[in-house]
């Protein structure tokens, strides 16, 4: 997962700990300029809590089928929720 994220150092080492110390929160807001990879980050995070077959202690397979299905965006472990730019609809 973490070599999946470039950057965000300071985020990534502080979510190890959380990770390793089992002190997740229920919900994680990320925010920020656009492109810095929040989205990235919270799917990475999203299938390292609920990886299968987790590496090294803080290391998501990417190969079971729960990681499989995040990756995807198909997964109904996760719900990533997206604003949409200015004037923009669903369509």
């Amino acid at each position: 997962m973490w070599k999946n994220i470039i950057g965000q150092q300071k985020v990534r080492e502080q979510f190890k700990t959380f990770y390793k110390r089992g002190k997740i929160a229920h919900a994680y807001l990320f925010y920020g300029n656009e492109g810095i990879g929040k989205d990235a980050f919270a799917i990475e995070l999203a299938k390292l809590l609920n990886c299968k077959n987790v590496k090294s202690g803080d290391e998501a397979c990417n190969e079971c089928e729960n990681c499989k299905k995040i990756t995807s965006l198909r997964s109904e472990l996760m719900q990533l929720i997206c604003a949409l730019p200015a004037g923009k609809t669903d369509e």
